[in-house]
């Protein structure tokens, strides 16, 4: 499965060991290669009579480019310790495990996966993401390699991102990687990574605020986001018309920042535009424009370069 979305927030079914409930393929597959190392794991830091707790969240994904979601992501979770692995089947029967992540690489509970074309080659990355942390791994040769920013630990390298989204920021259609800050609020709650030879780099943009406008056909004309800001001039609009694959561009509209005109309807004629904004500490961006068929723009508020 191909995501073309420009903003993605990670979202996948989990589920736990639960008796006599209905499940799916995914989930008999799933279960049946759970890894035993998290069992054991759990084992060694729990008392002997506690069942180990088993948490898994699945996604199928094309990685061949045949077409059809034929491969299963599956990551474990014990509660600590994690895992991810690869198989390829329809059933428990015809299924095979076609590679893992190394032991200590990946950790923590509540697991989430989500295939996002990062860069936008048509073979999606696999977005692992935990309760304290997200983790990046691009597919190729039978082998899993972690492309997020990384960190050492006793147990070896594993990876040093927090909660992330991720947006087209230049229209290049490679995605940026957008890991929020904790903090007390504005004036920057991204930091901003990009991805150039396989590898993220730290950006000198930040962004306090990303979204995108995706109206489908019949939704209402007008759509507003909010967002927070410190009341200031020191600020750029990054706008990109169109989504991953440059489809789905705005020809008419109209989008307004705090009332005042940013694009007018007829000046769409472009793939990205910047433009230097003033913002207040609570700011309403709006976009008005002709929804009898899907569009899609991305907008970026950040910090004046």
């Amino acid at each position: 499965m191909k995501v073309s979305g420009i903003l993605v927030l990670i979202a996948c079914v989990v589920s736990a060991r639960v008796s006599n409930a209905q499940t799916s393929p995914a989930d008999d597959i799933a279960a049946h290669f759970y890894p035993s190392s998290l069992d054991q794991d759990f084992q060694r830091n729990h008392a002997p009579d506690v069942v180990p707790l088993r948490l898994t969240a699945t996604a199928w994904v094309d990685l061949d480019r045949t077409g059809n979601d034929d491969y299963l992501a599956a990551c474990y979770s014990d509660g600590m310790a994690a895992k991810l692995r690869l198989i390829k089947g329809s059933t428990v029967a015809n299924s095979i495990l076609v590679t893992e992540t190394p032991d200590g690489e990946v950790a923590g509970d509540q697991p989430h996966v989500m295939p996002v074309d990062v860069d936008n080659d048509g073979v999606p990355e696999l977005v692992v993401e935990f309760a304290r942390g997200t983790w990046i791994y691009k597919y190729a040769n039978a082998h899993l390699t972690l492309i997020s920013p990384t960190r050492q630990t006793l147990r070896g390298k594993t990876s040093a991102l927090g909660s992330v989204a991720f947006a087209d920021i230049d229209g290049s259609g490679v995605l940026a990687l957008l890991e929020y800050v904790l903090g007390d609020g504005p004036p920057s709650p991204y930091r901003i990574y990009s991805l150039s030879n396989g590898a993220f780099s730290l950006s000198t943009l930040t962004a306090l605020f990303t979204d995108r406008f995706e109206p489908v056909a019949g939704d209402p004309p007008t759509a507003e986001r909010h967002f927070s800001a410190t009341a200031g001039s020191n600020y750029t609009l990054r706008i990109v018309n169109g989504d991953q694959q440059n489809q789905y561009r705005v020809t008419s509209g109209e989008l307004t920042i705090n009332g005042a005109t940013v694009v007018a309807a007829n000046a769409w004629g472009f793939r990205t535009l910047v433009v230097p904004i003033g913002l207040l500490a609570q700011n309403t961006v709006t976009f008005s424009g002709n929804t009898d068929s899907t569009l899609s723009i991305t907008i970026t508020v950040g910090t004046a370069q």
